[in-house]
């Protein structure tokens, strides 16, 4: 899975870099497959991991049974429906904390930079291992045009924690963390000795550089 959406990421980031009219967000996007297809995508698994695949299963199939017989004399909304729905449908599955991620996923266009800075472990006096992570994380929203402004982070983000050879890891701590700051630091306590550890290590979030966002774990 870190594969493919890595592979989704940069076929995506490739997209919007040779966009010869204008980025649409998801949900306004017509014939820019790199928008419906590799960001879509990444979106939908990025959801689906933040609220569950029974809450995003529940609000397509809500979706879907409130307008399956709509047609021209349907006076709820219109004829038919179409994104605005779509997304109120994913916003009544979605909880308060996480209402932002809707608005940057399918209405807005946000792009993140996460990096691993550095990682140490050391063992504890049980037999295990402190692993010592600090990481970057910057938020920026853009306008069609590719502009870009700085946005407030006060996001969830995957810290993870991983041995084994690089492509063929196991995680040994995989936890959302709040993120509020450019940089933080983090200890996570595992039961093996660790070999990588990173932020968003398998790239659900929309990642500017996709290479950087995990580490060799080494001596303090």
């Amino acid at each position: 899975m870190r594969k493919f959406l890595k592979h989704e990421l940069d076929g995506y980031l490739r997209g919007r870099a040779g966009e010869s009219i204008k980025e649409t967000p998801l949900d306004l996007v017509q014939r820019e497959a790199y928008v419906w297809y590799q960001k879509g995508s990444l979106v939908l698994y990025a959801l689906s991991d933040y609220i569950g695949e029974d809450k995003l299963n529940l609000a397509l199939r809500n979706f879907l049974m409130e307008y399956r017989y709509a047609n021209a004399t349907d006076s709820r909304s219109g004829p038919y429906p179409d994104t605005r729905q779509l997304v109120q449908a994913l916003r009544d599955q979605t909880p308060p904390e996480l209402q932002y991620y809707i608005t940057d996923a399918f209405e807005s266009i946000v792009l993140y930079d996460n990096k691993a800075v550095t990682a140490t472990v050391t063992p504890t006096a049980d037999k295990r291992y402190k692993v010592v992570l600090t990481v970057e994380s910057k938020k920026f929203k853009a306008d069609g045009s590719g502009n870009e402004t700085p946005m407030v982070l006060n996001d969830y983000v995957d810290i993870g924690v991983f041995t084994g050879k690089k492509d063929h890891e196991q995680p040994l701590s995989l936890k959302k963390e709040k993120i509020t700051q450019p940089r933080q630091t983090f200890e996570v306590v595992v039961d093996q000795m660790p070999t990588r550890a990173g932020i968003d290590p398998y790239n659900k979030l929309i990642d500017r550089i996709s290479d950087d966002n995990m580490i060799d774990v080494g001596k303090p």
